[in-house]
């Protein structure tokens, strides 16, 4: 029997990780194993895995580039309406 561990991560995702090979999978030159496959340990993580930790960076990222360009075009409309104002003195 092959033993793994089983990793539980926050966002709901989990992965296996083989902690040590049977007999026959050791013996075996391909390391195959047909046994029975048995999970020793399930380890809560406190995090999100890699692949969602990436995608939450690049949302965030995303959101910040939508609000600088937000900031940007409020400050060029800003600045066009105080040219179109007539400085003060010149009637």
């Amino acid at each position: 029997m092959c033993d793994f561990e089983e990793f539980i991560f926050t966002c709901g995702h989990s992965t296996f990780r083989l902690k040590s090979y049977c007999h026959f999978a050791r013996n075996h030159p391909q390391h195959a194993c047909r046994r029975v496959k048995k999970l020793r340990n399930c380890w809560d993580q406190g995090r999100p895995c890699d692949a969602c930790a990436a995608e939450a960076e690049a949302a965030a990222a995303a959101e910040a580039e939508r609000w600088r360009v937000m900031q940007m075009e409020m400050a060029m409309m800003a600045g066009m309406e105080q040219l179109d104002e007539k400085p003060p003195g010149l009637a």
